[in-house]
């Protein structure tokens, strides 16, 4: 039975070694990968050409919307230009020269009132006084205090004449 046991065991033995030929299970796997990796790589490809062609056509309609809206405003521009000419005529000259006027009024009264009140308070040379006295004070500190004093009086004076101005606006703006 010894012997029976020792020949099924080396029987046995032969026949459990299995040999696997690297080459041919390379072969066979390398071709089942490539295949399943190239399917999913033209899968892969075919769902980026789809997004790229969709944000192609994506942008391609916004872009033409801004044209088309740059056209508008252009058309409208190009309206605008050709009614300029004929908008200008003695009708928009009357009617700048009347919205003008309030302001001239203002301008012609102050200034006469200046003139008057000048003479008769000693305000009218005032700027003369200011300029004979920056010419005759040595320090720059006295020069810079007399053009600021004579800078702020001058302004306040437009501004008085534009706040008249707007107010005779007002008063005016029922004549048209």
């Amino acid at each position: 039975m010894t012997s029976s046991v020792d020949q099924l065991a080396v029987a046995v033995k032969s026949k459990a070694r299995v040999s696997v030929d690297a080459d041919k299970v390379a072969a066979v796997v390398v071709g089942q990968v490539a295949a399943a990796s190239e399917k999913r790589v033209a899968a892969l490809f075919d769902a980026q050409e789809q997004r790229l062609a969709a944000l192609g056509a994506e942008q391609s309609t916004q872009v033409a919307m801004r044209l088309q809206e740059a056209i508008a405003v252009l058309a409208k521009a190009e309206a605008r230009m050709e009614r300029l000419p004929r908008a200008l005529k003695w009708r928009g000259v009357g009617n700048v020269a009347l919205a003008l006027l309030p302001f001239a009024l203002v301008a012609l009264v102050f200034a006469q009132l200046l003139d008057m009140a000048g003479g008769i308070f000693g305000v009218g040379p005032l700027f003369g006084w200011a300029w004979d006295s920056f010419a005759s004070v040595p320090e720059w500190w006295q020069k810079l205090l007399i053009a600021l004093t004579t800078l702020t009086f001058a302004g306040a004076a437009i501004w008085l004449v534009l706040k008249l101005g707007k107010v005779v606006a007002e008063a005016y703006k029922g004549w048209r």
